[in-house]
Formats: C-alpha cells, structure tokens, sequence
C-alpha cells in the first residue's frame, strides 16, 4: 500500500515487514498537535489494516523525537496542557 505523501505531519514508508513511521514537525521539535493527532490516529490504523506491517518503530525528524505536548500559563500562573480532542467527535 503507498503511503507516500499521504500525510502532513507523518511520514511512513514499509520495508521488510517494517513500517518506519517518522513524525514530521522537526520546526516545532515534533509537538503533538490537532492535525498531528489525527493524522497518526490514520496512520494507526491504515497500518493495523495492512498486511505488510508486522511491527512498527515510531521516530521524529529533525533533532527530537517528540517534545511531548504544547503547554500554556493558565491565569493563576500553572503550566497546563494544551489538551486537543479527537477531531471526529466534534
């Protein structure tokens, strides 16, 4: 199955039963974000569907793998998630 240009922030290419998936936001050192969410949700399960995937090794461009997921100051000063929901529920 191509996977080619599938995707905006994830990069996936199969090799011997191997399916190298490659979060592609190196900018912002590999953050989650909505689009990133949804789309490695995609990835997950275009993947679980194909055959020629036996395992999966999850890595990020650029310098990080993945920084976790964005913060921000809420109004007394406490760092808090930016929490995203899944984007087919809205």
């Amino acid at each position: 199955m191509p996977y080619e240009n599938r995707w905006q922030t994830v990069r996936v290419t199969i090799d011997d039963g191997i399916a190298w998936v490659e979060l592609n936001r190196p900018e912002k050192r590999n953050a989650m974000s909505p689009t990133l969410n949804a789309e490695m949700i995609d990835v997950l399960e275009a993947l679980d569907a194909d055959d020629d995937c036996g395992v999966l090794v999850l890595t990020g461009a650029g310098v990080s793998a993945e920084s976790g997921v964005p913060t921000f100051r809420g109004k007394s000063g406490e760092i808090l998630p930016a929490l995203f929901g899944h984007p087919k529920s809205s």
